[in-house]
């Protein structure tokens, strides 16, 4: 069951129904408070068993190290201890995600293992649930009902964004009543999302598969143009998502923070992972950059700290090498980049925040160029796509037409969904353009209009899902293999 999904929402709308029932009722706050973690976590269960009842043996190991790791640590905080339970909690994420890159380098063995869904994202948020607790930033939790929820939280356990437990946990122990405007936001978030998903993420996303699925005998240009867009499919789809995921949270009343923040406009590519899926870019500078000394060492030093974060990075989000790659090149990136602000710093020369319109394109390109190596199903296949693309003059010496872009102009839906799906986003980064001086969602912005602007726009969102969603195409979000 994908959030995206027909069946979700009529799992979501009975949680909800059953959710704001026991909230209105005049029990005691602290049964109420028990019914509803009870409920979350029921519905966390039946969301997270339909992958698999086997899968819940990971998810339960993780709440019962996170719980024993708290009771501990409150009593023993110490450096060892709070290694400890976090190497015992890292464990079955290790084997199960990294065990067959490792046998390939070492000579062990293949197993065919199946990575547990969301095992990546809830491992890492209950290592904030640790550290809390070790720096005495948070009181362990007696009740291990409360770190249970936290663990297998339905909405985000797939994909994230990666809670924080000193952020989250003190949310489970209030009640959240019925309220229209944050329950409207939600919604609108959720709408946001569907568009992002199906109507652009998915239809641009048809085009891209059979590309790089025939990257010997596709000419230069589509290969180029299916690079270019897969710059967008993977935010339009992960960001609508992150879009729903937030927004059936902020419907129950909970804020698990925001995700993205217009990365395409940002300036430099240090901007653009601050604004880039936030939740984990802010976790690897606070759990791995500031543990290796951050930026209060010297600078050579601080420049193997951003190389080491972002080559975690890199193998976080997948078991091969050109994952470990694509983060490296990004460490190289930020190391350059802070280089050359350190250079113009020394000589007394201004560094310009202005926004410009070469700075944006820069970023995307940069951006971009290390995408390839996300996209790709093998390292190799990373010198195809340059050699492909090295063959453009070719086609412009040939004439570019839809044939050349594997995408015949006459009777072919794939093209005029690929036209559609360009238009919609078109027109969803002029918005973004256009609302940039707002750190707020869309669904915030949007609410300050008049009445006739918000339903206009209402109703434009459900238009574009409902006739322009992309058809056979697979409803699975990219980041939930990861």
């Amino acid at each position: 069951m994908t959030i995206n999904s027909v069946q979700y929402f009529i799992f979501f709308l009975i949680v909800f129904c059953l959710y704001y029932f026991t909230v209105s009722r005049k029990w005691n706050v602290r049964a109420r408070v028990l019914l509803l973690q009870l409920l979350i976590l029921a519905a966390g269960i039946f969301f997270y068993s339909m992958s698999g009842l086997f899968i819940l043996l990971t998810l339960s190991y993780a709440v019962i190290i996170t719980y024993i790791a708290g009771l501990v640590l409150e009593k023993h905080r110490t450096r060892a201890v709070t290694a400890l339970f976090i190497i015992l909690l890292l464990a079955p994420l290790c084997f199960f995600k990294y065990y067959n890159f490792a046998g390939g380098i070492f000579g062990m063995p293949h197993l065919d293992l199946i990575v547990p869904l969301g095992i990546s994202f809830y491992t890492l948020q209950c290592i904030t649930y640790i550290a809390a607790v070790s720096k005495a930033e948070m009181p362990a939790e007696k009740n291990i009902l409360t770190v249970a929820v936290f663990t297998s939280f339905f909405p985000v356990i797939s994909s994230g964004p990666i809670m924080r437990a000193k952020k989250f946990i003190p949310q489970l122990k209030d009640l959240h009543p019925f309220d229209y405007e944050t329950v409207t936001q939600g919604l609108i978030m959720i709408g946001c999302g569907l568009l992002r998903k199906m109507v652009i993420a998915d239809s641009i996303g048809t085009y891209i598969d059979k590309v790089y699925s025939s990257l010997d005998s596709s000419s230069g240009t589509a290969v180029l143009l299916a690079v270019c867009l897969y710059s967008f499919q993977i935010y339009f789809d992960f960001s609508g998502y992150s879009d729903m995921a937030v927004g059936s949270a902020k419907m129950l009343g909970f804020d698990v923070g925001v995700n993205f923040t217009r990365p395409y406009l940002s300036r430099n590519m240090s901007e653009f992972w601050h604004n880039w899926h936030i939740s984990l870019s802010t976790w690897l500078r606070d759990y791995i950059y500031i543990p290796t000394g951050g930026s209060r060492v010297s600078a050579f030093r601080s420049y193997v700290n951003l190389m080491i974060t972002f080559l975690v990075s890199g193998l976080w989000h997948g078991a091969a090498w050109h994952f470990v790659i694509w983060g490296g090149i990004h460490g190289v990136f930020l190391c350059g980049e802070r280089v050359v602000r350190n250079f113009r710093k020394s000589r007394g020369l201004a560094v310009s925040r202005a926004l410009h319109i070469h700075n944006i394109i820069y970023t995307y390109i940069l951006a971009t160029f290390a995408w390839i190596f996300f996209r790709v199903e093998k390292t190799g296949d990373v010198i195809t796509v340059f050699s492909r693309i090295a063959t453009i003059p070719y086609d412009i010496r040939q004439g570019i037409d839809g044939t050349v872009l594997m995408m015949p102009r006459t009777g072919s839906s794939d093209y005029y969904q690929l036209q559609t799906a360009i238009i919609a986003m078109i027109a969803v980064c002029a918005v973004g353009c256009l609302t940039r001086g707002h750190r707020e969602h869309f669904s915030a912005v949007i609410r300050r209009y008049p009445v006739y602007v918000r339903w206009g726009t209402y109703i434009l969102i459900v238009f574009l899902i409902y006739f322009f969603s992309a058809k056979q195409v697979s409803a699975n979000f990219i980041y939930s293999q990861f």
